[in-house]
C-alpha cells in the first residue's frame, strides 16, 4: 500500500470515528491529557517493587510499553496531529529518563526502557488506524 493511500485510509478513518463519537468538550481533554500525563510521571519516577517470583526486567519492559501505548492511544483520540503527538511523547520519555539519572536516588538511565516506550508509541501509531478500521467500519 503507498503511503499517499495509507494516508487518504487514515484521514477517512479518523473522519468518521470523530463523527460517530461524541466529541468530549475541551476541559475534559484538558483534564484527562493531564491526570494522564501525571500518572504516567508517577509511574516513571516510583520505586520499583521487589518482584523476586519472575523476571523484574521484561515486566518493566512490558509496563513502559503498554503505559506509552496507551497514552499515545489517549492523545490520538484528542489531538489531530499525531505524528506531533508521537514525536512529542517519545522525547517527553526520554527526558523522564534523563531525570532518573539526574535526580531521583537509586534510579538510572536505560536505554530500553526508552526503547520499549517508543515501541509503545510507534504501534499505537501504526496500529490504532487499522484496528479501528476493522472494529468500527462505518461504511455498514
Amino acid at each position: 500500500m503507498s503511503l499517499s493511500k495509507y494516508r487518504s485510509k487514515v484521514d477517512r478513518i479518523t473522519q468518521s470515528v470523530r463523527n460517530l463519537t461524541v466529541r468530549h468538550n475541551f476541559y475534559f481533554q484538558i483534564i484527562g491529557s493531564f491526570l494522564i500525563l501525571s500518572l504516567v510521571s508517577y509511574l516513571h519516577f516510583m520505586q520499583p517493587p521487589s518482584l523476586d517470583v519472575i523476571s523484574f526486567t521484561l515486566v518493566d519492559k512490558l509496563a513502559h510499553f503498554l503505559m506509552f501505548f496507551f497514552t499515545m492511544m489517549w492523545f490520538m483520540y484528542v489531538s489531530k496531529k499525531w505524528l506531533v503527538t508521537a514525536v512529542s511523547l517519545l522525547l517527553l520519555a526520554l527526558v523522564f529518563e534523563w531525570i532518573q539519572m539526574n535526580y531521583i536516588i537509586n534510579r538510572s538511565f536505560d536505554w530500553f526502557d526508552w526503547i520499549a516506550d517508543g515501541i509503545g508509541i510507534v504501534l499505537c501509531f501504526l496500529l490504532l488506524p487499522v484496528l479501528i478500521d476493522k472494529y468500527f467500519d462505518s461504511s455498514v
